[in-house]
């Protein structure tokens, strides 16, 4: 255990003001002794993540899909979480057959020094994460892939992997189940924060299936937007941009910004031509509204768009 630094930390957020920091031990420090890892159990040191508006996602959505049980605080930190994050990690202590000290992991962390997990289903290539707190939540964000020695995750891609990663699986979802769906018979698909990185992924989905993507963004993003060879067009958020949408041809919403009151304002202007309307970002949670539920709408009930459990069906 030398290894181990002396005064690992987690980075806490507000769970009521994201703003509102703080560096404290983790709640798997045991006194100064470090951690305690039992049989069946290994411990994984957190090397690098990726930060985006997915993790806001994460924060704002907290409660309500559970995302600060993946990785609880004490007793002593209610009011605070730990935002999972997506990134790699290497086991420094292993009590679990198989799994070797010095292997790299890619998958769910907490912002943190370390993690202590409990594998099983341990293969070749992955296993899952069995603590007794996460055995009730989404298993897609509890399985783990062994990537050391990986053709597929070449070191010298793990910050890019870190970042994109998981926003191309969401952008993918999205993509399949629209297909899936024939699109709700639109040919055209507005997407909200369209510099988002999730946005521009599933714009290049869309785009190589032909649909017309239709890009929503600030003033100050239209230019790089309009730049990108798979948005057909590009508006910004004023009233007046948005007032040159065509709204007399069906369209499909995926909202990336969570901005309850742009999703009234395209359900108004399009009424019945509103095919599917559904709600996956947070890009701009300082607007309130987040994941929250807006009035009686025109057109499709705008639907959150839950990206675990489609994990399994695509």
């Amino acid at each position: 255990m030398s290894d181990l630094p002396t005064t690992p930390r987690d980075i806490l957020i507000n769970k009521s003001n994201f703003r509102d920091i703080r560096l404290c031990p983790p709640p798997e420090t045991i006194g100064s002794s470090g951690y305690a890892v039992s049989a069946g159990q290994i411990l994984v040191r957190v090397d690098r993540f990726a930060l985006t508006s997915n993790n806001v996602s994460y924060m704002t959505a907290g409660k309500s899909l559970k995302y600060w049980n993946f990785f609880p605080c004490s007793e002593a930190q209610e009011g605070w979480g730990r935002v999972p994050v997506w990134g790699f990690a290497t086991v420094v202590v292993s009590n679990v057959q198989g799994l070797r000290v010095g292997e790299t992991l890619y998958g769910y962390y907490p912002m943190s020094h370390y993690l202590l997990m409990e594998p099983r289903g341990v293969g070749p290539s992955a296993f899952t994460d069995d603590m007794a707190h996460r055995k009730n939540l989404p298993p897609a964000y509890n399985s783990y892939l062994r990537v050391s020695g990986s053709s597929l995750f070449p070191p010298a891609m793990f910050n890019q992997i870190a970042l994109f990663y998981p926003l191309f699986i969401t952008a993918f979802l999205i993509n399949d189940f629209l297909s899936q769906n024939g699109d709700f018979q639109a040919k055209s698909v507005i997407l909200s924060s369209a510099s988002s990185k999730t946005s521009l992924l599933l714009a290049s989905l869309l785009h190589q299936r032909s649909m017309s993507v239709i890009g929503l963004t600030s003033s100050r993003n239209v230019d790089f937007v309009e730049s990108l060879p798979f948005y057909q067009s590009v508006f910004a958020y004023d009233p007046s941009s948005l007032g040159n949408l065509d709204s007399s041809k069906p369209v499909v919403f995926v909202d990336m910004a969570g901005n309850k009151q742009l999703t009234e304002t395209l359900h108004e202007l399009y009424q019945q031509k509103m095919k599917y309307s559904c709600k996956v970002g947070t890009t701009h949670w300082e607007s309130g509204s987040a994941f929250g539920g807006s009035k009686s709408l025109p057109g499709a009930r705008p639907e959150f768009f839950f990206a675990p459990t489609h994990y399994f069906k695509a």
